[in-house]
């Protein structure tokens, strides 16, 4: 959450914002980017499970136009960390499509053999189950295959792809 000051005053929009938590990004070894109420999730159980130092959260504020400039700053900085992309939404129906290409790039023209991953529903052509219970259990296969506590039926793209 944005503290007051960093919302009031002389203040600009910022459509990538790096995580401020992390002291040592040498450290990091897995960097996560992701848009909106996601990133509070991400967060709540980054902290609940203690690894904050571990995991760095990156927020796309705004997915249009893409400001390559911050992102490939974050890039360079977490260098050494495996890369995923976190979407709420099934993979056919969140930015996934759009990000994917464009952070591939990206990571080309740092020279990076790396690729990033999608940890994401599996592809619905409904956008919602329509029941509360069974969108807070999909959304909690999302966080357990994303802190490596494995799930079966969560999509991940593999990260060559």
């Amino acid at each position: 959450m944005s503290t007051h000051e960093e919302i009031t005053g002389e203040t600009k929009f910022q459509p990538i914002l790096d995580d401020k938590s992390i002291s040592q990004p040498a450290k990091v070894n897995k960097v996560v980017f992701c848009t909106g109420q996601v990133w509070l999730d991400v967060n709540e159980r980054r902290e609940k499970l203690g690894i904050k130092d571990e995991i760095a959260i990156i927020r796309v504020e705004q997915l249009a136009p893409l400001d390559y400039n911050s992102i490939i700053k974050v890039l360079k900085k977490y260098e050494d960390a495996e890369l995923y992309w976190l979407q709420e939404e099934h993979i056919n129906q969140g930015a996934w499509g759009y990000i994917q290409p464009r952070l591939n790039i990206m990571l080309s023209k740092l020279n990076s053999k790396k690729k990033i991953a999608c940890v994401a529903r599996a592809a619905s052509s409904a956008s919602a189950t329509g029941i509360m219970r069974q969108h807070e259990y999909e959304k909690e296969k999302l966080m357990h295959v994303l802190f490596d506590l494995k799930h079966d039926d969560v999509l991940i793209t593999p990260s060559h792809q």
